[in-house]
């Protein structure tokens, strides 16, 4: 897709930042420069030098992502500004385009997830965020409608904490144990549009979430922001090892050698438990998310996995693996 093509679309999402096809000379190139907005942030300035079809192709997919980042639902109204989109210029020698550029894929708009099947316990923590979803669900209204379908159907706008920001957020974080289901049915959470029923509503397809089965058990919860702009919290019913890496540095006292200094570090290593084939699949690429969240305690903390090991197996149906994580210091 040309620049001059994106430049005419209302919506420009990251898949079509992939391949953007700038004309250009091979012998005296173009100088392609990138700000957000119009302010002298440059994100981008180099001079390319076309193939021979007099072309050059940029993926400009990596600058806006780590500056669309959402924040994680917290049960409480937002009060700050969506980050998930930004408005990006890009200028190619003397050109200029001005983009409203959103950080997700336009998949979103068809599904909340690609997991399909999760086991969670009682206190699992249900989180949902569309960011813009005036736009993700094409309507001219960022109202909806929110309710349970398969064994439970329920209305929860009045008692589920919904909070807009400039008609464009939907965020919520709540606990299954306080939701009317049953132990052992499977429900899943549909976003649909206001009085458009489900069945009949071709033109604007509904939102899901993953079949969930409540069961009993402890298991740790992760949140991860997948590429579509959706936290998916993910139970994993195996083991939390603690491997904390201990240094020391010791000194020769006149009594003999005493130790001065140490260093700690926790480090976590995580077993998924049994997993879905598909659902394992989706995890395996998660682990590269930037931004992934540990539930301790009540709070969601950010953490960074160092060393996931993999292995899936098509003839398996059901997939655990593991991987080593640390939590992430961030100011509060």
């Amino acid at each position: 897709m040309t620049i001059s093509e994106l430049y005419t679309k209302g919506h420009v999402y990251l898949d079509d930042l992939g391949d953007v096809v700038f004309a250009a000379s091979p012998a005296t190139g173009t100088v392609i420069t990138v700000t957000q907005t119009d302010s002298a942030n440059i994100i981008l300035k180099h001079k390319y030098y076309a193939d021979n079809s007099g072309e050059v192709h940029l993926d400009l997919r990596d600058l806006v992502r780590g500056r669309t980042m959402i924040n994680i639902p917290s049960g409480e109204p937002y009060t700050s500004a969506d980050d998930s989109w930004m408005p990006l210029v890009v200028k190619q020698d003397n050109a200029e385009y001005a983009l409203h550029v959103y950080g997700y894929e336009d998949g979103l708009r068809l599904s909340l997830t690609d997991i399909d099947r999760l086991r969670v316990p009682r206190d699992y923590r249900l989180l949902l965020t569309l960011p813009n979803m005036a736009n993700v669900l094409d309507v001219n209204t960022a109202y909806s409608d929110i309710f349970f379908q398969d064994h439970v159907r329920k209305y929860l706008l009045e008692s589920v904490p919904v909070a807009y920001h400039d008609g464009d957020i939907l965020s919520w974080e709540y606990l299954v144990k306080d939701l009317p289901v049953v132990s052992g049915r499977p429900f899943r959470l549909v976003i649909s549009h206001q009085n458009v029923p489900q069945e009949t509503a071709d033109d604007y397809p509904a939102l899901t979430t993953p079949v969930y089965e409540v069961v009993e058990g402890e298991f740790e919860q992760y949140a991860f922001l997948t590429s579509k702009g959706h936290y998916e919290n993910i139970p994993m019913s195996g083991d939390l090892k603690s491997i904390p890496e201990i240094s020391f540095e010791n000194a020769q006292h006149s009594s003999g050698l005493v130790k001065i200094r140490e260093s700690r570090t926790d480090v976590y290593e995580q077993n998924t438990g049994w997993l879905t084939r598909r659902t394992a699949e989706v995890l395996s690429q998660l682990l590269s998310s930037p931004m992934i969240f540990h539930l301790n305690g009540d709070n969601w903390e950010r953490i960074l996995i160092e060393s996931p090991e993999v292995s899936l197996s098509k003839r398996d149906s059901l997939h655990n693996f593991t991987f080593t994580w640390r939590y992430v210091e961030t100011k509060r």
